[in-house]
């Protein structure tokens, strides 16, 4: 099961082949973000630049 979820609903998502398709690209989206600390060091500098 999966949960997806936007700016006007979310939806559930119980269909084996849907769910396993959300994971993967949950994963290859995890595989690309940044760190927690890369991440804060990034709003840092953004804000810096923007203030």
């Amino acid at each position: 099961m999966a949960y997806l979820d936007n700016a006007l609903a979310g939806q559930v998502v119980e269909r084996s082949q849907d769910v396993a398709r959300i994971a993967l690209l949950y994963d290859i989206l995890k595989a690309e973000a940044l760190t927690p600390r890369v991440s804060v060091d990034l709003v840092r500098k953004a804000i810096e630049r923007w203030t």
